[in-house]
C-alpha cells in the first residue's frame, strides 16, 4: 500500500502481530478434527450395537451409554467448533481495515515498527 492508494470499505490496511493467534486457530482445527472422529467413533459404535438383534449378546443398559457416548461427543465436538470460531475472531482483530472508502494520505508505519502504549498522536481516521 502506497499514499495515494484507494481504498475500499473493509480493505486491510495493517497487520499485527497475529502469530499468538494464528497458532491458537491451528491448535483449536486440530482439536475440532479430534472431536469429529471421537464423535463419528462413537456413532460407528452406536450402530454395531444397533445392529446386535440377540436381545442377550447386548444389555439396553449397554444401548443406552453408547447412545449417551454419542450425544455427549456431539456437544464436545460443537463447544470445539465455538473455540474455533472464536478463535478465529480473535486472529481477525489483528487486521486493521478501512472503515469507510478512502485515499491513503498518510503512511506512518513501517513493518516491524511497535505501537506505543496509550493513546496516538495522529487520529486513525480523519473526517472531512
Amino acid at each position: 500500500m502506497q499514499v495515494g492508494d484507494p481504498v475500499k470499505k473493509d480493505d486491510p490496511l495493517f497487520f499485527i502481530d497475529d502469530r499468538e493467534a494464528a497458532a491458537q486457530v491451528a491448535k483449536t482445527k486440530a482439536l475440532v478434527n479430534q472431536r469429529n472422529a471421537e464423535w463419528e467413533n462413537n456413532k460407528d459404535q452406536l450402530s454395531i450395537y444397533a445392529d446386535i438383534t440377540n436381545a442377550r449378546a447386548v444389555s439396553q443398559d449397554e444401548r443406552n451409554q453408547r447412545g449417551r457416548a454419542v450425544e455427549v461427543a456431539k456437544a464436545v465436538l460443537d463447544a470445539a467448533k465455538s473455540d474455533l470460531d472464536a478463535s478465529r475472531t480473535r486472529l481477525n482483530l489483528h487486521t486493521v481495515r478501512a472503515p469507510i472508502d478512502g485515499v491513503v494520505m498518510t503512511m506512518n508505519l513501517r513493518v516491524g515498527q511497535f505501537a506505543p502504549a496509550g493513546e496516538t498522536n495522529t487520529p486513525l481516521r480523519s473526517w472531512g
